[in-house]
């Protein structure tokens, strides 16, 4: 399977030509282990968690709010700290590839 075929039918698809080399890789290996699907739905769970940390800007409390995502992740889809590591290391990438494109 091509890193093409690999995401399509998600968002991610559509971002897929701006991914970076090691966002791909975490993408691949987390499809590999949980699924297209799950991963989608794991990705805008941790997005939203991280939209709502972006607006706050307050480093404790980014760091709270982003060790609860993680924890909320590896409970809610039963998955590894690695995993939801790269969750959200897809997730950041979203926000912040959104938030400069917003700032073009």
């Amino acid at each position: 399977m091509t890193t093409n075929q690999s995401f399509q039918g998600t968002q991610t698809e559509k971002d897929k030509d701006y991914l970076p080399a090691s966002v791909k890789q975490a993408f691949l290996e987390l499809q590999f282990r949980m699924g297209r699907n799950r991963i989608e739905k794991a990705i805008n769970f941790a997005y939203g968690a991280l939209v709502d940390q972006k607006i706050g800007e307050n480093t404790e409390r980014y760091i709270a709010l982003r060790q609860e995502t993680l924890q909320s992740l590896n409970q809610q889809f039963d998955i590894s700290d690695e995993q939801s590591n790269a969750i959200l290391l897809l997730a950041a990438w979203r926000v912040d590839h959104e938030m400069r494109e917003r700032d073009r």
